[in-house]
């Protein structure tokens, strides 16, 4: 998950039985490169148990909770009806602190699914970010043939050797799987693009390793490939250290503890010019396989783009939509 550290923010919106507090579960928060953007979260488990994830280091085991699908709804039908007077609700990141589609979430299926169609039932496009897939995308499935101009789905992946899969993204579904998942959603029509990361330098940046991840990607019909590094979060090397190895950890924290890891306010990450180094090799590989590299200006200087952004598919629905009207 692919999730994003840079774009988490340490909150959870929740729902619970019973509780005096509720808080929102659509909120907006800044991100690098596309500004503020509005999500849905009602979890914060992070990624499985992949030892890179900042959300699992910085929450622990107190940030998972487990509600009933009808109070999740309930209250975003309400926060929704406050929400879209809002002109700049156009699309909800959807569970960006949790992955719903690991085979280890399942109690989480249900109501992102049910949230999911609430959402696009608004009219209102989705962007879902997962290293899931098989038997637990099934739903997924579904919505994506009913929306699948107003669907943006995302697929993680850390590496293609299975050494590293095995040690770094445990919980997380099988590379084939999720290979298979990119293959299916595209040829529904929904846009997808693969991300691969966090990279960290000496683990998982291998030229031929990544080539042969890129190479399969492009065989899965993937169009591009967005790369990301590692960020630093609360306890994360400690959290490298325990569930992979002493060694790992060292390579991680030497990382973001060099000269440049440091860039403002924001969160230590491997430093700029390693990062420039990483862009140039996996042009390579892009270019061998005939994809695109999208570098992301929250990835590095020379990024040219938003890696967080509506389907692009709602733009052309909207145009559908107006000349059917004119008709």
């Amino acid at each position: 998950m692919a999730l994003d550290s840079s774009a988490r923010q340490p909150y959870i919106c929740s729902v619970m039985k019973n509780s005096k507090h509720q808080l929102d579960i659509i909120g907006s928060r800044r991100h690098r490169c596309a500004g503020s953007i509005w999500t849905a979260s009602f979890d914060q488990r992070g990624v499985g148990r992949a030892a890179f994830c900042g959300v699992r280091s910085r929450s622990g085991a107190a940030a998972v909770h487990v509600r009933e699908t009808g109070l999740i709804l309930g209250r975003m039908q309400e926060e929704l009806w406050n929400h879209r007077s809002r002109r700049s609700l156009r699309w909800v990141w959807l569970s960006p602190d949790a992955d719903p589609f690991v085979p280890g979430a399942r109690d989480l299926v249900e109501p992102t699914l049910a949230a999911a169609r609430v959402l696009l039932e608004q009219g209102l496009g989705v962007l879902l970010q997962t290293r899931g897939g098989g038997p637990s995308t099934l739903g997924l499935m579904e919505l994506a043939r009913e929306f699948p101009e107003m669907m943006r789905v995302d697929v993680g992946f850390f590496s293609s050797e299975v050494k590293l899969v095995r040690a770094w993204e445990a919980g997380c579904a099988p590379v084939g799987a999720r290979l298979a998942l990119l293959e299916d959603l595209s040829t529904l029509g929904v846009e997808v693009h693969a991300r691969i990361g966090p990279i960290i330098p000496l683990i998982n940046d291998e030229p031929r390793p990544l080539r042969r991840l890129v190479r399969d990607l492009a065989r899965h019909g993937v169009q591009s490939v967005i790369p990301q590094w590692l960020d630093d979060a609360p306890g994360l090397t400690r959290q490298i250290q325990r569930e992979v190895s002493k060694s790992r950890a060292r390579i991680a924290h030497g990382w973001l503890h060099m000269e440049g890891a440091r860039e403002g306010l924001g969160p230590r990450r491997v430093p700029e010019h390693v990062r420039r180094h990483g862009i140039a090799r996996l042009h390579e590989a892009a270019d061998a396989a005939g994809i695109a590299l999208m570098v992301c200006r929250c990835a590095s200087d020379l990024g040219t783009g938003a890696c967080l952004s509506a389907p692009a598919g709602m733009d052309q629905k909207r145009q559908l939509d107006l000349f059917a009207e004119i008709a």
